[in-house]
Formats: structure tokens, C-alpha cells, sequence
């Protein structure tokens, strides 16, 4: 008795094989689709949401990525009394902050092109100068930092252009 096996049942065999890896396939296939648009929409917020985004930090620039100023902003306040902090806020000016009165005093303005270009200041003890410190640079194993120019702060000009050179080993 010989088993026999017929042409037409091998190609069912087949066929259904075939049906059921295309199936397999598509099912995967719309998963996959799925996980892809759902990850788009979490990440970048709903399509109808354009109006609620916000704009975050503005990101790092060319200038400040070839310069290697790359560092977190933090508070940069100083005391210079009992109840008196010279700070930076946010727009650049430069501002005694009472901390009993809750006042601030502009002491030089954002647009002054020194205080734009300073990474320091100092505030003389009798308050009549302001020391500004400009053109940081790195040379060899030194640090040089050129502290420029002196403010007066009553009248805010600009006295006679000073340079003074502080080094600090490394």
C-alpha cells in the first residue's frame, strides 16, 4: 500500500502558507505604522496643537559653539551692601536690587556696547566706578582676562580707557 500524495494538495499546502505569511507581514506591517505615527504625534504634539506650543531656549549657536562658551546661564548676583545685590537680568542690563525696598535701579542699560561685550563686573566700594571685564581669551597654559573700561556710575560715560591685565595659572 503506497501512500500517495497528490500534486493538487501540495500547492494548497503551499498557497495557504504563502496566505498566511502575507497576513503575518501586513500585521506587522500596521503595527509597526502604528508605533511610528503614535511616537510623531507624542513627540511633536498633536496636529492641531501648532497654537499651544511654546518656544523653548533658543538653542545653541554657531558663534557660541566655535568659541566653546557653552555653559549653563546661572545667577550672576552680587552682594554689595547688607540688603543690596548688583545682578544681570534676563535682557542684559545691569541692576542694583534692594532687597528691603523690593526695587530694582538700572545701572547701565542693555545697550551700552561694553556691557554687552563684559562677562564681569565689579562695583567700586564708593560706588563711582564700574570695572567691566572684556575680551576673555586662553593663551598657552594662562588665562587673560582684560578688565575694560571703567564707567562712571553717577553719569554713567566712559572715563579714560584703562587696561588691566589679570593672570591666573592653570
Amino acid at each position: 500500500m503506497a501512500v500517495g500524495v497528490r500534486r493538487e494538495d501540495l500547492m494548497t499546502k503551499n498557497k495557504q502558507r504563502y496566505k498566511l505569511r502575507l497576513l503575518a507581514c501586513g500585521i506587522v506591517l500596521i503595527i509597526v505604522l502604528a508605533l511610528v505615527i503614535a511616537a510623531a504625534i507624542l513627540l511633536t504634539g498633536s496636529p492641531d496643537s501648532t497654537a499651544s506650543r511654546t518656544n523653548g531656549a533658543s538653542g545653541i549657536s554657531l558663534e557660541e559653539w566655535l568659541s566653546g562658551s557653552l555653559s549653563p546661564k546661572s545667577f550672576n548676583g552680587t552682594w554689595i551692601s547688607g540688603d543690596e545685590i548688583l545682578y544681570r537680568d534676563e535682557i542684559g542690563n545691569l541692576l542694583i536690587y534692594n532687597v528691603s525696598s523690593a526695587t530694582s535701579k538700572i545701572l547701565l542699560d542693555s545697550s551700552n556696547p561694553d556691557l554687552l561685550s563684559s562677562f564681569d563686573h565689579h562695583l567700586s566700594a564708593d560706588r563711582k566706578y564700574l570695572l567691566l571685564a572684556l575680551n576673555y581669551q586662553k593663551i598657552r597654559n594662562l588665562k587673560r582676562a582684560e578688565m575694560d573700561p571703567e564707567v562712571k556710575a553717577e553719569s554713567l560715560t566712559r572715563c579714560k580707557r584703562r587696561s588691566f591685565k589679570i593672570k591666573y595659572e592653570i
